[in-house]
């Protein structure tokens, strides 16, 4: 996909892409938690745009799925008292590949939800090009990982990497393309 944009004395151009790497079968969403978005130091902006993004995508294109946000994901993460239990989750699988899965029930259960969102995000910047990707997976407090897909686009933007309209572009793109590829709710499930 080519987005153009136009803007005061400028060009900017978004390509972005989607690709699932992985689905299993038989995966039907109901309720869905967004964890809060992990990535590199100096992106906090940029993660907390992700998870705005990907929850406006969420809510505009599925609105039939109950969902929470990172905002509330992270104040139950935090006044549960498992926030060191949560940040072990994640460096382990990040370390071993393993999910424990005594951690992810108990995430599941203090969330109230069926699935989870875990996201990472990636902004590369060279010259005035940049490269934007989110990695997404879709984690079941049984089976673990269900779904795994990426999203990425390449935008231009003069100057220092900055929450700007280029940026915000480039992320609303990718997130409802992501968004595109989540698996579909349960027959009937409206909710």
């Amino acid at each position: 996909m080519c987005v153009i944009l136009a803007c005061t004395g400028c060009i900017r151009r978004i390509l972005s892409d989607v690709s699932v790497t992985y689905q299993a079968d038989g995966v039907e969403l109901g309720h869905l938690a967004i964890l809060p978005v992990t990535g590199g130091a100096g992106l906090e902006g940029v993660r907390r745009s992700t998870a705005d993004s990907l929850f406006a995508a969420i809510a505009r294109q599925r609105p039939e799925l109950t969902l929470l946000s990172v905002a509330e994901s992270d104040r139950i993460i935090n006044d549960q008292g498992i926030a060191q239990r949560y940040a072990d989750l994640l460096h382990n699988y990040d370390r071993t590949g393993v999910l424990d899965r005594e951690a992810l029930g108990l995430l599941f259960h203090l969330l109230d939800t069926d699935h989870v969102l875990q996201v990472d995000v990636e902004l590369l910047q060279n010259g005035a090009e940049r490269d934007l990707t989110i990695f997404a997976q879709l984690w079941d407090p049984d089976l673990g990982i269900v779904w795994e897909a990426s999203s990425a686009a390449s935008y231009l933007s003069p100057g220092m990497v900055t929450v700007d309209g280029p940026l915000l572009k480039a992320l609303s793109a990718t997130a409802g393309m992501l968004v595109e590829k989540l698996p579909k709710t349960a027959a009937g499930d409206l909710r």
